[in-house]
């Protein structure tokens, strides 16, 4: 633990059969663990990535647990599988972070995580229970298209800052997600996706008798459609005029 990686690091088809402790490291170059094997515990709490971090087609098989990390670079974990108790919490991603085809067989935990870029969950699989709950901040779009929750999809008191959330494409009667109110989404995303992607949530909470959250959508949903159309009538005036 407490590693200072100077140059690029390459543990590609790494076999790591026991617990294995990167825990406040800090990797200032490319930092490569595509398709490795994680036996034991993988630590990297508290770790620094400071260029891009690729962590693609791995498979850990116990615990891992990333909580209080610094992706400063690119962070990449397409189609990995995670077997045991994940950890993000307290997190930090500065630049894009994708997470598109990974499995997470167990819980997964996103509390008080950051994402300051455009993040990506396109067609993950959350086998149990999946969390992004309290004070968990989306700075750019989250695209979570197509992803699987067998549980309860926990994002209360997450805030969208400046886009409305995908789900499209997520299977509505299986698919059961808790929000909070407005306070949390962004104000001023009133284009044509995000009110496709509202009208989406507002089903998602109807099908599963969430009045209150249906309600909040809807209104929400209202709200977009009549900034856009206000908008559209703005522009035609200008244009008219000019």
């Amino acid at each position: 633990n407490s590693c200072k990686f100077r140059a690029n690091v390459h543990f590609v088809a790494a076999n790591f059969y026991r617990h294995v402790h990167f825990e406040k490291s800090n990797f200032l170059e490319l930092a490569n663990f595509n398709n490795s094997y994680f036996g034991g515990y993988a630590n990297f709490e508290r770790s620094h990535f400071q260029k891009a971090s690729l962590f693609n087609k791995i498979k850990f098989n116990a615990t891992a647990n990333f909580e209080n990390a610094q992706f400063d670079g690119t962070s990449v974990f397409n189609e990995t599988i995670f077997d045991s108790f994940t950890k993000f919490s307290n997190t930090t991603f500065a630049d894009r972070a994708a997470f598109q085809g990974v499995v997470f067989n167990a819980s997964a935990i996103f509390r008080n995580a950051k994402f300051q870029q455009q993040c990506e969950f396109q067609n993950t699989f959350n086998k149990y229970h999946a969390e992004w709950s309290l004070e968990t901040t989306f700075h750019a779009y989250a695209d979570f298209e197509n992803v699987v929750i067998n549980n309860v999809g926990h994002f209360e008191r997450v805030n969208f800052k400046n886009y409305i959330p995908s789900f499209l494409r997520v299977d509505i009667a299986t698919t059961r997600l808790e929000f909070s109110d407005d306070r949390f989404f962004a104000k001023t995303d009133f284009s044509e996706d995000a009110i496709k992607r509202l009208g989406l949530l507002k089903r998602l909470s109807e099908e599963h008798g969430q009045t209150e959250q249906a309600l909040n959508f809807n209104a929400m949903d209202l709200k977009a459609k009549a900034s856009s159309d206000d908008a559209n009538w703005n522009f035609i005036i200008v244009t008219w005029l000019y």
